[in-house]
């Protein structure tokens, strides 16, 4: 594995490339989410907590209070 290896991401529309191992968080964050709101992740269909490192390339979603996910990690 290359030290400077990216990993490609996909939020709503936009694609999105980081170094591998960067959180979920810090990406989400910097592209523009609440921090206020953010509660965790969906990555590859599992939420994860917000230092989730990516691995690999794959799709991201906040979660938010307003998801329903959110309203589970919230309880």
């Amino acid at each position: 594995m290359q030290k400077n290896a990216q990993v490609e991401l996909r939020l709503d529309d936009r694609q999105i490339s980081v170094p591998r191992g960067t959180p979920v968080g810090t990406v989400l964050l910097e592209q523009g989410s609440d921090p206020e709101r953010l509660l965790a992740a969906i990555v590859d269909n599992r939420c994860v907590d917000l230092d989730f490192p990516l691995v690999a390339n794959t799709e991201i979603r906040p979660v938010t209070y307003a998801t329903r996910e959110g309203a589970l990690v919230y309880r």
